[in-house]
């Protein structure tokens, strides 16, 4: 390769996007956070291990269960205290927000650690589907306390009769049309939701239920539309939470296994 072909590909390198690179070093860091999360799982159950070791053979047996047992108390605890955090989210200060989130994920991903070491086959797998489902919880967590903050306000600051159309508070018709365009905002084409952001902004700022720094959040959302758009926004109007449906029922799933362990 020549001087001139070794500096034309250095400049094309240096011409990627900041977004991109900026993307791919909060991805290595979000793995090697949750790589470090499991290593300190890991440690934890060989120390426990170890001292299981130290015990007469007698008591052994009583010993591990006994160890166990507080691990899947732990991960259970864990897991619980990463759902609470996600549904209090939109109360939390948003410089605070990824931080708690953060937080909650690794303690999961730490007492999941240790599971690896302790769980049998099967009770590992359901604790492992619980992961999971927790790794999408924090994945979704920003965006969702962003949209289901926005949507639940408009929602509450729409008229209450049956026909907003007859209603005639201008505040009120503007809080009904953009919980509209929000609710179907996944369903339109590209080129609907550009020719309707601008009528979203309009609604959202006009409707008075929403402060200016969390329209500006629904709009950078809307921008970017992501395909979960509808689990983060089905329980903020619905009975039905489409994101919190599974991780209820792999929850329950994971307790049936582990109860005979957990005297």
């Amino acid at each position: 390769m020549t001087v001139a072909e070794i500096g034309t590909t250095l400049c094309a390198a240096l011409a990627l996007p900041i977004s991109v690179l900026a993307a791919w070093w909060t991805r290595r860091s979000g793995d090697r956070a949750a790589d470090a999360a499991l290593s300190a799982g890991h440690d934890q159950a060989d120390a426990a291990i170890a001292a299981v070791r130290l015990q007469q053979s007698g008591g052994r047996e009583a010993e591990r269960q006994s160890v166990l047992a507080a691990a899947l108390s732990r991960f259970l605890r864990t897991v619980d205290e990463l759902e609470a955090v996600v549904g209090r989210l939109p109360s939390i200060d948003h410089e605070l927000r990824a931080v708690r989130v953060a937080e909650h994920g690794a303690a999961v991903q730490t007492a999941f650690g240790a599971l690896e070491l302790l769980a049998p086959p099967d009770l590992l797998g359901r604790a492992g589907n619980l992961l999971k489902q927790c790794r999408k919880l924090e994945e979704l967590a920003l965006d969702r306390a962003v949209l289901r903050t926005v949507v639940a306000a408009v929602f509450d600051g729409a008229c209450e009769w049956d026909d907003p159309e007859t209603c005639d508070v201008p505040e009120h018709g503007s809080a009904w049309v953009a919980f509209e365009l929000l609710e179907d905002w996944p369903d339109k084409a590209v080129g609907a939701r550009r020719e309707e952001r601008d009528l979203l902004e309009f609604c959202l700022l006009d409707s008075g239920r929403v402060p200016p720094e969390e329209v500006a959040g629904v709009l950078a959302l809307a921008d970017r539309c992501p395909a979960a758009w509808r689990l983060m926004i089905s329980g903020a109007v619905l009975p039905r939470d489409l994101l919190l449906e599974p991780f209820a029922s792999l929850r329950a799933e994971f307790m049936a296994a582990a109860r005979p362990l957990c005297p």
